[in-house]
């Protein structure tokens, strides 16, 4: 029954987008253009033609191990354009990702009977491939992929005008009621201008609608299991792994010594097209094999191995299992483990780590948000059927024509009840055997079709529908059998098998607080338990088997169900009980070569915890539970250690799912420590990472975070010593990455084209650094430039030099280059006489380290420094000003500064001196911050400053001109920064007759009046507008170069043309050469920085990249520092920065960033310029009543 329906003339949304082109895609798109009261419905397809997985590839995926230190995350790390919004770009080519090519393979037949794969609407056509009819006979169930495909694409033909091909859905994000859609279409064809050469290259646009439709299915990304050993191995022999993803045809293995990891359906056929061409014998290791598919596990020449638990590269790689075998010397092994569901557009993370979506009703809708909604995204549910039903749902929901949702609190009610009953993984998605309740749920929610429509009723379920996947489980069955396979046989004792046992003559299966169930007191036929297939992961728990009647022609099939496990007393989740602990121990001296061990359940226990012992394999006397209470927090004190470096390891037992635990050492910054996913039974290791203990007492403590593992011991272990490996310079020369000194990053091989023997990978922490040692005769500079590979997209990286820093590096993404190698110039270095150390830390990560490039660097060139300022007709005090800073640039003197009066006065108080320059700030005089009530005395205090014979630079932080978020987490006050605003500076640009163009040139006039203030003062200004603009935490940055530079002129042009300011003196404050406005709109380039406290570096990396910059004819400059450069390195370095302006509060009044006696240093240093050395430099008179007329004009 309906209830609650909207008039079928008022949808509840107009524009409609649906992501994929699949069956799921396909039921989605005409379900919607059947209900025929939608404005808009576009559809979005990455690849050029329809069909989603069943369209095939001839490439295969690159096998992606997991990390063996961490959980990696699936993402794009795609560099959006910034300013999207009505401003569609050009860039060039996104490299297209290795890991996303379909699974379909030339050979492949369904695993799903016809009727499964056919829509109500239409049924699929009758084809057998001549494989499927020599294995299973004329007129099986099973279809062909190009049926399939063709199927799929017979369908869509009617609705091919909805689609766009070639583009991705990069990012959808939901603005006000509006989900905006970035999208790129792959290498779309552009004419240059002026010449009739041809190029490709991605087109980036954003587009608006109301509600989206994911129907992306879920066979993308590989799942991988997380072996030790694997990632290493990998990179040795990079072709000897695969996923059956990547699977294509059986030649590649013939007289191969092979491996098979799994224990469900992509297994059993692999097995069935290895066994018979590998080299004798095939090997198959499972750690819960699916007893329903025993005839493949028992083929011919197939030797079965219990689960593997560790790789090494030795021997040609070798293979560890459980039960202490090994295998030496493979060829391939092939991980038919699953997939992980990934859906990378979405605007939160939709994917628990337990590879489960999370808050979608039913499967289908958004919680909080029905106009968000996925099709597909359900498993062992009669595909393609039930993307069909739940197309009809979505559809008539977005119609008006169904029934109302229930509330959030039921949805929520109704997901936590489904975690209750399937638990918190992938098992979740899994609809049977509820098939009936499912689908007529469905049913009864989108209703009858409304009159006057294309669209139809559905049928209601029926048990029969499963007949043809019975059917072609059945047929596999008799085949294995024909081939020699022994037949249902009893479980080996060295593999796994549940409490439950499979025997000869009668199936029993004993589930806990479930009743022991027979069926027929017979040995079923065969695979007449089939739906134990269907999940990749084979069967959650035990199969609970129970009589079902489809037809009268087949009354003895039978199902397998998944049985949920009844909630024990201790847990809603059945989970053992656990409780907080608290432990304190001492850790006898040990060997620095040899692991100190701890074990939890030795510790003294509080707030309830408790020891364990149900999970067998622990080692001592048991393990710790709990990490479900927020509170919850291990700590081990770690004593009697040697000072030094140590890898912490954990020992631990994750068995319902992926985990994380928050390790914390001696109060320092937290670490998240990855806890993979394991069977109830094993027992693993995790490394947390190398961290430095003291010789006394080091705390050790591990947090919740995700709770739900236990804990059994801690390793400490102090990491072999590496010999370090000097490289003499003094003539230049090279340093290999991989004969540096390692702190958490590793070597690598797999990345063709690097030098020497390897690179170095790993950069994934704040912690992880590469350290080069160089040997130099004589104390000098050295030029720099870094090899590396930019495979991950751009990245920075941070250089130190003998300790101190040289600044960050940036390395350019080259993931689309022929070659993933290139360098990046590393700027100057001094070494001294011996050995040095050039260390690069972490900073964005993800990148590769091949070689340091090293020559002594050749005499500076003389600056070309321009002498006219670009404003026109500057008044003569501002001439003399630049011309004061251009007489000493080059000299080896630079000007101090101190930003705000209060530092001023501090300095002259503490340290005895008064800088040169005083930094003040526009920012209270914002017209969005004087509607608050704001005031400020910045133009007296310059006034005031000059008539001292001072310099005086202003910046503004500009607080919006509107848009202000202004709420208790962002007030007003807060609103230059991006995320205080919603201020669309593209937007207000675009529009020059609009209001917020209009409320630019407001803001504009009003600090343009303060600055005519000042220039009837005859007081000339260091003008460093929309600084750290490239930065884009500041909203004139958040937009995009574009928007910035473009902002940055039309400032320009109001304050030169309409104002007649004549005594700027223009600083732009960027490095980034795309931001650059142009040399003829800027006077002084300038960097901000803000190195680690009490680096006094000379920042070198910035000052080579700002003289190249401008040409070498642009003076260069520090207009905000954290920690002051020490004027001696400055010296050395030849680094002409003109003058420092030191930030204040803790920066200049406190010993964080500048202690007092360095302070007093660098003001007792003659190269450093103050007050009382600039004498007369202005050389005028007072002009005041000349310049009174432009203040007035302005008042006017």
């Amino acid at each position: 029954m309906q209830t609650s329906q909207t008039p079928p003339n008022k949808p509840r949304y107009k524009r409609i987008a649906v992501i994929g082109t699949g069956p799921s895609g396909y039921s989605a798109t005409r379900a919607l253009s059947q209900e025929g009261v939608f404005d808009c419905i576009r559809v979005f397809e990455r690849r050029d033609n329809v069909g989603g997985t069943w369209l095939y590839d001839s490439k295969s995926d690159i096998f992606q191990p997991p990390k063996s230190d961490q959980n990696p995350k699936q993402n794009r790390d795609r560099k959006i354009p910034a300013n999207l919004h009505n401003n569609p770009q050009l860039t060039d080519p996104e490299p297209e990702d290795p890991t996303v090519y379909n699974p379909t393979y030339d050979t492949l037949d369904t695993n799903a009977g016809a009727s499964t794969m056919a829509f109500t609407h239409t049924p699929i056509p009758w084809a057998n491939s001549l494989q499927s009819i020599k294995k299973y006979g004329r007129g099986n169930s099973s279809r062909p992929w190009k049926s399939v495909l063709a199927y799929i694409e017979d369908l869509f033909i009617p609705y091919l005008h909805f689609v766009t091909f070639r583009t991705t859905v990069e990012k959808i994000e939901k603005e006000g009621t509006e989900w905006v859609l970035t999208l790129r279409q792959e290498r779309a064809m552009y004419r240059q201008h002026g010449d009739a050469s041809e190029g490709r290259r991605d087109y980036w646009w954003q587009e608006r609608f109301d509600a989206v439709v994911a129907a992306t299915g879920h066979f993308s990304v590989a799942n991988v299991p997380n072996i030790e050993g694997l990632e290493e191995t990998a990179k040795a022999f990079p072709g000897k792994f695969e996923h059956s993803k990547a699977w294509r045809a059986a030649d590649k293995y013939i007289d191969k010594t092979v491996v098979v990891v799994g224990g469900a359906v992509s297994a059993a056929d692999l097995v069935d097209d290895l066994h018979a061409f590998v080299k004798k014998p095939l090997y198959l290791s499972q750690r819960t094999p699916n007893p329903f598919l025993s005839k493949a596990w028992y083929l011919p020449d197939v030797e079965r191995k219990p689960d593997i638990k560790g790789f090494s590269p030795e021997n040609s790689g070798t293979i560890h299992f459980t039960d202490g075998t090994e295998l030496q010397g493979f060829d391939h092994v092939i991980f038919a483990t699953g997939y992980k569901l990934s859906y990378p557009f979405m605007p939160f993370e939709a994917i628990t780590p337990q590879n489960r979506m999370k808050g979608f009703y039913q499967h289908i809708f958004r919680i909080g948000d029905p106009s968000l909604t996925v099709v597909g995204q359900v498993k062992v549910a009669v595909s393609f059927r039930v993307y069909e039903y739940q197309a009809v749902t979505v559809a008539r929901y977005f119609a008006g024509r169904s029934q109302e949702l229930p509330s959030i609190e039921q949805q929520d009610e109704w997901e936590e009840n489904r975690i209750l009953y399937k638990g918190p993984t992938e098992a979740f998605h899994e609809i049977k055997p509820d098939f009936a309740e499912y689908y007529g749920w469905m049913t009864d929610f989108h209703g009858d079709p409304a009159k006057g429509t294309d669209t139809y009723k559905l049928p209601v379920w029926e048990d029969c529908w499963i007949d043809s996947d019975i059917e072609i489980l059945l047929a596999k069955d008799r085949y294995w059998g024909s081939i020699g396979a022994v037949g249902w046989v009893e479980p080996r004792a060295d593999l796994p098998a549940g409490p439950g046992r499979i025997g000869d003559d009668n199936v029993n299966v004993d589930v806990p607080h479930t009743p022991t169930v027979r069926v027929n007191n017979k040995r079923p036929t065969g695979m007449t338990i089939a739906m134990a297939l269907a999940s990749e992961s084979g069967p959650r728990l035990h199969p609970h088997l129970r009589n079902i009647t489809c037809s009268p022609s087949e009354p003895r099939l039978h199902e397998a169900y998944l049985h949920a496990p009844s909630a024990s007393p201790s847990s809603p989740l059945g989970f053992p009980t656990m409780r907080s602990l608290s432990v304190v121990a001492l850790l006898a001296a040990a060997s620095t070569t040899s692991a100190a061990v701890f074990e939890a359940e030795t510790g003294t226990l509080a707030g309830g915890a408790v020891v364990a012992s149900d999970v067998p394999g622990f080692s001592g006397t048991g393990y710790v539970t709990d990490f479900i209470d927020n509170t919850a927090v291990l700590t081990i004190d770690v004593a009697g250690l040697a000072a030094g470096d140590y890898e912490i390891k954990v020992l631990y037992n994750a068995q319902y799912g992926d985990k994380f635990t928050t390790l914390t050492v001696n109060g320092g910054s937290s670490t998240e420590v990855a806890l993979p996913n394991i069977t109830t039974t094993t027992w693993e290791t995790s490394s947390a990472g190398v961290f430095t203990l003291t010789a006394g007492t080091n705390t050790v403590s591990f947090a919740r975070d995700w709770g739900y593992y236990l804990i059994d011991a801690i390793t400490v272990t102090a990491p072999p010593v590496k010999p370090v490996v000097v490289v003499d310079v003094t003539k230049g020369g090279v340093a290999q990455a991989e004969d540096g000194i390692f702190n958490g990053v590793t070597a690598g091989s797999s990345v063709a084209g690097f030098s020497g023997t390897g690179y170095v990978e790993g950069f994934d922490v704040e912690t992880d650094k590469l350290t080069f040692t160089l040997h130099s005769d004589t104390q000098t500079l050295y030029d720099v430039i870094l090899g590396y590979a930019g495979v991950y997209g751009g990245k920075q990286t941070t250089m130190s030099v003998n300790g101190a820093g040289g600044g960050e590096v940036v390395l350019l993404d080259t993931s689309a280059a022929a070659s993933p190698w290139a360098n990046a110039t590393a700027g100057q270095v001094l070494l001294n006489v011996g050995n040095n150390t050039i260390s690069f830390s972490n900073d964005w990560g993800w990148y590769l380290l091949d070689a340091l490039y090293v020559s002594p660097s050749p005499p500076p060139a003389p600056h070309q420094v321009t002498k006219v300022l670009v404003a026109p007709k500057p008044l003569p005090e501002t001439q003399n000003l630049y011309n004061t800073l251009l007489a000493k640039y080059g000299s080896g003197t630079i000007f101090s500064g101190q930003a705000d009066t209060s530092g001023v006065t501090w300095l002259e108080q503490n340290v005895g001196a008064t800088p040169a320059i005083i930094g003040l700030d526009m920012i209270e005089y914002s017209p969005t911050r004087v509607e608050y009530g704001s005031t400020s005395t910045a133009v007296e205090d310059a006034i005031a400053f000059d008539k001292r014979g001072g310099i005086v630079a202003f910046q503004w932080h500009w607080n919006a001109p509107s848009g202000l978020i202004n709420n208790d987490t962002v007030p007003w006050w807060k609103g230059f920064y991006s995320y205080g605003t919603t201020f669309d500076l593209t937007a207000a640009l675009a529009d020059p007759a609009g209001s917020d163009y209009a409320l630019i040139l407001r803001d504009l006039d009003a600090i343009a009046f303060q600055l005519l203030r000042l220039q009837a003062a005859q007081v000339p200004v260091l003008w460093r507008p929309l600084h750290e603009a490239d930065g884009t935490w500041f909203w004139w940055g958040n937009f995009g170069p574009e928007s910035s530079k473009a902002l940055y002129k039309l400032m320009y042009t109001r304050f030169t043309e309409h104002h007649k300011l004549r005594n700027l003196i223009w600083l732009w404050n960027s490095v980034t050469p795309s931001w650059y406005p142009g040399n003829d709109i800027v006077d002084i380039l300038s960097y901000d920085s803000y190195p680690a406290a009490g680096d006094h570096g000379p920042v070198g990396v910035q000052y080579q990249a700002l003289l190249a910059l401008g040409e070498n004819k642009k003076m260069v400059t520090l207009p905000e520092v954290g920690s002051i450069p020490d004027p001696d390195i400055l010296k050395a370095y030849h680094a002409d920065w003109s003058y420092f302006v030191t930030w204040n509060d803790e920066y200049i009044n406190a010993d964080t960033y500048n202690n007092l006696a360095f302070k007093k240093k660098v003001y007792a240093d003659p190269t450093v310029l103050k007050l009382k050395d600039l004498g007369n430099w202005k050389g005028v008179q007072s002009r005041i009543k000349a310049c009174g007329a432009s203040t007035r004009a302005a008042q006017k």
